[in-house]
């Protein structure tokens, strides 16, 4: 409870998570607030003519439509449970993937330690926007394709950070305590030294949720994300790239094309930043500081 009332001490944190709160209700409240044309395809945005033009925001619909006639309301709404399905599933899944190599790695040490560290270091060097590319004209477009590249790309520095962790817990007097008697050295792991590992990791992946959500719009907004027609803010900017400079002598007659998605990224990318950091002050000891 002490940690929770220090987080809340923090403003910017306490802002970030009542924005994320925010973000979630309307993920949660998406067939509410926007129901789906097609049930058995909610991520689906419903079009309303085939003009390249958009259209300015009217009472049928509120934030206006895109290129394409598009309904940026309805691509706003259910874009946010796109953004929590590709954000916390890469990172979910990167976070997985080291804390398994970490573990193993920092526990056994030697010859394995090195091994898994330097292919960590292999694919550390890889540049992932190019081999999303590659995935992408192998495979075809998708958020599938580039959710999985992005874990299998993004686990490194995880891994590190739980081997690092798990190296200084391995040599606490109850580790050894626990070797002595007799438990096997993976319910040590399980039991003992992950769960006493893992807060530097929780704070990264709190970081990067925002980050992977800022880097799968902009891989959408290239067309090398989101299908055309899917519920994803970085697709909604897509559609704008035409109007971004409005008419002659307009510049901001199509300013809802680009500035509402566009707001949707950064606040959602902002709240994740809030929390990192609010959890940071509170889990790193080297980092805490006393909010007043």
């Amino acid at each position: 409870m002490d940690t929770v009332r220090r987080y809340f001490r923090n403003p910017m944190a306490t802002t970030g998570f009542v924005l994320l709160m925010a973000f979630l209700a309307v993920a949660i409240l998406a067939p509410v607030l926007a129901p789906p044309r097609w049930p058995d395809q909610p991520f689906r945005i419903p079009r309303y003519g085939f003009s390249v033009e958009p259209k300015p925001p009217t009472a049928e619909h509120p934030f206006g439509l895109t290129e394409g006639q598009y309904d940026v309301f309805y691509g706003v709404i259910w874009g946010t449970r796109t953004a929590f399905l590709v954000g916390v599933g890469v990172v979910g899944a990167a976070v997985l993937i080291g804390l398994v190599v970490g573990t193993l790695a920092g526990y056994f040490g030697g010859r394995l330690d090195e091994l898994l560290m330097r292919i960590a270091d292999i694919l550390q060097s890889v540049p992932y926007l190019m081999v999303t590319v590659i995935i992408v004209a192998i495979f075809g477009k998708g958020l599938d394709n580039v959710g999985v590249t992005l874990a299998l790309l993004s686990w490194m520095p995880y891994a590190r950070l739980v081997r690092g962790s798990v190296l200084q817990t391995k040599s606490m007097e109850f580790v050894e305590a626990a070797r002595a008697i007799g438990l096997s050295p993976w319910r040590i792991m399980l039991r003992h030294v992950l769960p006493n590992s893992i807060f530097p990791v929780l704070v990264q992946a709190s970081l990067d949720i925002g980050a992977v959500v800022g880097t799968v719009a902009a891989l959408s907004f290239l067309g090398l994300g989101a299908e055309p027609g899917f519920a994803d803010w970085g697709q909604l900017t897509a559609f704008s790239r035409n109007w971004i400079l409005g008419r002659p002598g307009e510049p901001f007659a199509y300013w809802y094309t680009i500035v509402i998605p566009g707001m949707a990224i950064v606040l959602f990318v902002l709240a994740w930043n809030l929390i990192g950091d609010g959890l940071r002050d509170v889990m790193d000891p080297r980092l805490r500081r006393e909010i007043r």
